[in-house]
């Protein structure tokens, strides 16, 4: 198993064409984790995206029977697990236990859908809608706990994992359509259990940290520029697209089976091609791009009447969807990356948005098809209008909008705000001594020169251009030169990379297993 592990582990940083040990005056620094650090993130999104996929496929139609609008019910629940989660995350506290997290989520998840198989044994609508309810309120908790995995990887390390574990999902969706549908059910059942058993020692270290801080809220209020307003127009941009993906889940769709069409696979193995291969930027723009694009398309595919009922509406809408949740997941790990503390609150709420806009949408396709079924100029009327308010959107909300400026706009938490929320102070003090002898002996083995030393230590706190530019007074362009040669003399490619490097040269200790 360690043999097979390391030969992943080589073919993955193959892919990514960095060497795995970095050496330097006789001292080895591996960078092997975080090679293993992506298979695990790859294996715990893969899961949480093939639950979804199965959620759909084999668990929803099975309420059609039942109660037809049970999978509105189930969504609803969606929406209310990941709206207590950022609310208990954030306020910190002792009372953010791990274990306990992961139990409540489990045995919420285990209760709920036990009370949803009995309903459709008995053809119960009010146990089934309860049962299913409370079974999406547990599965939200793993579901967000695989996306904070993620947060241990850089910026384009996310968005290959995404891309891959979303053609892995595919694959496995297509199998499992090859057998009965219990087997669906069944690794549905065991999908919330896996994903808690990988991602909780993974998780655990991170968790604590949250615990450790008395209040979260508190040091939101010192330092605003850490956090991100849960009324930013990114969380409506999540809700906008997700829109799409809701429409083409019930548009047109069979006894409750969503038409899942191939042709999605095709763009999304070229962007995880690009992905895997670009260097530098992240791909937020790209990404953007198609999925607006896609969808726009597929929004017009409706409009004309022999291509409404093919599978090229389905094709684009699909493809729109999937590319934004690359573009999603890669966002709101980025934030959460950049400040440990809001992970779990901001990926909730993301996915809180996700999930309102995916019920929303699932309503406007039931609408769409209804209309269809009785005037198909009164359909048209309702996709062109739909289309318009999608474009207007783009248009304004997102016109000024930069997804990358937005996750360079949020800055690490100073610490003299930590060494006012945290209730363990010694704590504090001692991860900022391992910082501060990083520094010390990065500048010392690498030779940096006084001023790259001085932006080392604001970059290595997690520290941007702009913050940078004020605190040393110096031009962008400047402060772009030294972060080049640190680079260059590090032998980093990221931010991230220098602060593992740094704190690995401090004491050993990884900031990446936060």
């Amino acid at each position: 198993m360690k043999t097979l592990s390391s030969l992943c582990g080589a073919l993955v940083d193959m892919w990514f064409n960095r060497r795995m040990d970095i050496c330097r005056k006789g001292a080895t620094v591996r960078i092997g984790e975080n090679v293993e650090a992506w298979i695990r993130c790859f294996i715990l999104m893969t899961m949480a995206l093939l639950e979804v996929s199965l959620l759909n496929q084999s668990v929803y139609p099975c309420f059609m029977g039942v109660f037809p609008l049970a999978r509105e019910v189930a969504t609803v629940g969606s929406i209310a697990g990941t709206i207590v989660i950022p609310v208990v995350f954030s306020k910190g506290g002792k009372g953010i236990v791990a274990s306990r997290c992961f139990a409540c989520a489990l045995l919420a998840f285990a209760g709920g859908g036990a009370a949803a198989f009995v309903a459709c044994t008995l053809d119960s609508a009010a146990l089934l809608c309860a049962g299913s309810f409370v079974m999406n309120m547990g599965r939200s908790f793993t579901t967000v706990a695989a996306t904070v995995s993620m947060v241990r990887l850089d910026g384009v390390r996310t968005a290959l994992c995404v891309a891959c574990s979303l053609l892995g999902s595919y694959f496995f969706g297509f199998v499992f359509q090859a057998f009965p549908n219990g087997a669906g059910l069944l690794v549905f059942s065991f999908i919330p259990f896996a994903i808690a058993a990988l991602s909780y020692r993974m998780l655990l270290p991170l968790i604590g940290r949250i615990a450790s801080v008395a209040s979260l809220d508190g040091i939101a209020l010192v330092e605003p520029r850490s956090f991100l307003p849960r009324g930013h127009v990114l969380f409506a941009s999540f809700f906008v697209f997700r829109l799409a993906y809701g429409c083409a889940l019930t548009f047109n769709v069979g006894e409750g089976v969503p038409v899942f069409p191939l042709m999605p696979l095709v763009p999304l193995a070229v962007l995880a091609l690009w992905t895997a291969l670009k260097r530098g930027a992240g791909p937020a723009d790209m990404l953007y791009l198609l999925a607006a694009l896609s969808v726009f398309a597929g929004l017009l595919c409706m409009l004309v009447p022999r291509l409404s009922v093919t599978t090229l509406v389905y094709t684009f809408l699909f493809t729109g969807s999937d590319c934004f949740t690359i573009l999603m997941y890669y966002v709101i790990a980025a934030l959460g990356r950049r400040n440990v503390l809001q992970s779990f609150s901001v990926v909730a709420w993301g996915q809180c948005a996700s999930a309102s806009g995916t019920l929303a949408g699932t309503v406007v396709g039931h609408g769409i098809s209804g209309a269809l079924a009785l005037d198909i100029d009164i359909a048209a009327i309702v996709v062109a209008f739909v289309a318009l308010l999608f474009f207007a959107f783009n248009m304004t909300a997102l016109r000024s909008f930069g997804f990358e400026e937005t996750i360079q706009s949020i800055e690490a938490v100073s610490d003299v705000a930590l060494g006012e929320g945290f209730e363990n102070d010694d704590a504090d003090r001692r991860f900022s001594d391992i910082v501060d002898k990083g520094c010390e002996e990065a500048v010392r083995r690498c030779g940096l020169t006084g001023r790259e030393a001085d932006v080392l230590a604001l970059l290595a706190r997690g520290r941007n251009v702009p913050f940078i530019e004020e605190e040393l007074v110096i031009s962008r362009n400047t402060i772009r030169t030294h972060v080049k040669h640190i680079y260059q003399k590090t032998e980093v490619h990221s931010q991230q990379e220098l602060i593992d490097f740094v704190e690995a040269c401090g004491c050993g200790w990884k900031g990446s297993s936060l």
